[in-house]
């Protein structure tokens, strides 16, 4: 977990309060199979499913599939711009 998580987090604790969850059943995303998935990094309320990510293609395509095989209705993708390098 990197400091682009930890800080993420912080801030949507601060944003949406009791409504963001990040543990739990809930922030699970299955792939479609019996078993395997994710976790995605947080839920707010019990329609939008969020992940945080720095700014790599790599991570960001994955968390682009890991909210895409959540259940929830709305996604949200936060990029941290922690570890930037051009």
């Amino acid at each position: 977990m990197g400091d682009h998580d930890v800080y993420g987090k912080a801030v949507m604790r601060r944003a949406a309060e009791s409504a963001f969850c990040d543990y739990g059943p809930v922030v699970q995303a299955p792939y479609g199979m019996s078993r395997g998935g994710a976790t995605i990094d947080g839920v707010v309320g019990s329609s939008i499913a969020a992940e945080i990510e720095s700014p790599v293609a790599k991570q960001v395509r994955g968390a682009f599939l890991d909210l895409i095989c959540h259940k929830y209705p709305k996604k949200l993708l936060v990029l941290v711009p922690v570890a930037c390098r051009t």
